[in-house]
């Protein structure tokens, strides 16, 4: 059906995701022994001792935060003052873009407009009318058997 081995595959990986999501997945019931949750139910619950890292202070002193300038600095807020010069100095374009647009915009005015000079031996092409002999099958037919 399908010539080509990628498509065949892709074929089989979609037909096998269906599968598996339409089909129902099932566990297998649990058939514990009654012995073995007595044993469990008579085990003393295990004490965990907690850890004791953080408790009274820091343990040590490199634990102590250093103060970050970055945050610091993104923390305070910006002056509106500040924030509108922030946004001039983003939306000012760079000189050398502007003067390569500038210049492709000069460019193709001075070659649309100085198109026809550039060509010396151009000839204007006018439309010709070309008449073409309409025959009968039948004249055909006579100049084939002559």
């Amino acid at each position: 059906m399908f010539g080509h081995s990628s498509a065949r595959n892709c074929l089989l990986v979609i037909l096998a995701s269906a599968f598996l999501s339409v089909a129902p997945l099932y566990a297998l019931p649990i058939k514990p022994k009654i012995e073995d949750v007595i044993k469990e139910a008579k085990k003393p619950p295990e004490k965990f001792v907690p850890a004791r890292a953080g408790w009274n202070g820091p343990e040590e002193k490199s634990a102590v935060a250093a103060p970050n300038a970055t945050y610091d600095r993104l923390r305070k807020s910006m002056s509106p003052e500040a924030a509108r010069l922030q946004l001039l100095q983003a939306a000012k374009p760079d000189w050398r873009l502007l003067l390569c647009v500038v210049g492709v915009i000069f460019f193709w005015r001075y070659k649309l407009t100085h198109e026809h000079s550039f060509v010396p031996g151009k000839i204007e092409h006018q439309a010709e009318v070309v008449p073409i002999a309409v025959t009968t099958p039948a004249a055909t037919r006579d100049k084939q058997a002559a």
